[in-house]
């Protein structure tokens, strides 16, 4: 099974998009309409939705200064599932990503469909 979250910034320009990657030192895939950070248990150790949230709020001063809007960023939670689909947060990490202001969207599919991400 799949697992991972991402950081989404929607842009709307190449400026904007090189900024975003000079920030978090990253750069993605620019054929990709929107800029996008991708984070799972491989690449973090410890809670990924945790390390997510900590690192965003520590960008987002810097983000606000090159005019990235709190609604243009979201925390994507992409998991994919065989029989069932069952998600659970824990209150203090939901309270965290509230208090950045960003949205938190959940992406499930079935193991073996097709996946438009």
């Amino acid at each position: 099974m799949k697992e991972f979250y991402s950081i989404k910034i929607e842009v709307n320009n190449t400026r904007h998009f090189d900024s975003i990657s000079e920030i978090f030192n990253f750069s993605p895939k620019e054929t990709q309409l929107d800029w996008e950070l991708i984070l799972s248990e491989e690449s973090i150790e410890g809670n990924v939705l945790n390390y997510t949230v900590d690192l965003l709020n520590t960008k987002l001063s810097e983000l606000k200064n090159i005019g990235i809007e709190l609604d243009k960023i979201s925390i994507w939670y992409h998991y994919e599932y065989e029989d069932q689909c069952n998600i659970e947060f824990d209150t203090k990490t939901l309270s965290k990503v509230a208090e950045l202001g960003v949205s938190f969207c959940i992406s499930c599919w079935l193991e073996g469909s097709t996946i438009y991400i």
